[in-house]
């Protein structure tokens, strides 16, 4: 523990925890991420919550061979990936009670975001890659569109007029204009998936 000019670092470790990587905190000072058991011979990720007052709770999603939370909300819903015994990877929301639920809109699904009204972002293997997940459960996939890409006729523009954009309210999405994690909403094309700010 040292102090800083901008205030106090404090170093932790869940308990009989090493290598601990902590990746998310949000506004009130709960932290998540994971974190290896000193001895384990499995080299088995557990989850970890750690709350404002320093207190731990350790989780693993259920069925997994490893758990990686990435992000928290203000309410303390979490999301991230877990490792089945298959070797594929899923996407999971542990809400603020502890219950998990499990989703996979492709293969190798990693969520990197949950913003506070619990909609979440993500990747997955194929093509479209990117995802948002609506609070509901509602996963639209699309791909980001690059400079001039919308002046390239796509098959449907040349036979249905165009896309035909929806817009995807609240998505937190990680974006070089925004410095980061933010939410702002997302216009996702119904016909083919492309997207764009």
């Amino acid at each position: 523990m040292a102090g800083g000019a901008d205030g106090m670092l404090i170093s932790f470790d869940p308990p009989g925890g090493i290598g601990t990587n902590a990746l998310s905190i949000n506004s009130r000072g709960a932290i998540t991420g994971y974190y290896y058991l000193f001895g384990n011979a499995d080299n088995r990720a557990h989850g970890f919550l750690r709350r404002p007052g320093g207190t731990f709770v350790s989780f693993d999603a259920p069925e997994s061979t490893g758990t990686t939370p990435v992000s928290i909300n203000d309410a303390g819903a979490i999301t991230g990936y877990y490792f089945a015994a298959n070797g594929r990877y899923f996407g999971f929301v542990r809400d603020p009670l502890g219950k998990f639920t499990s989703f996979d809109p492709g293969l190798n699904t990693q969520p990197t975001s949950i913003n506070n009204k619990g909609a979440v972002t993500g990747s997955r293997s194929g093509a479209p890659s990117g995802f948002v997940r609506s609070p509901e459960g509602t996963i639209t996939l699309f791909d980001t569109v690059l400079p001039g890409r919308l002046d390239q006729p796509h098959e449907h523009q040349r036979r249905r007029g165009g896309h035909r954009f929806l817009r995807v309210a609240d998505a937190a999405v990680s974006s070089r204009r925004t410095r980061g994690l933010g939410a702002f909403s997302v216009n996702v094309c119904a016909r083919c998936g492309t997207a764009k700010a």
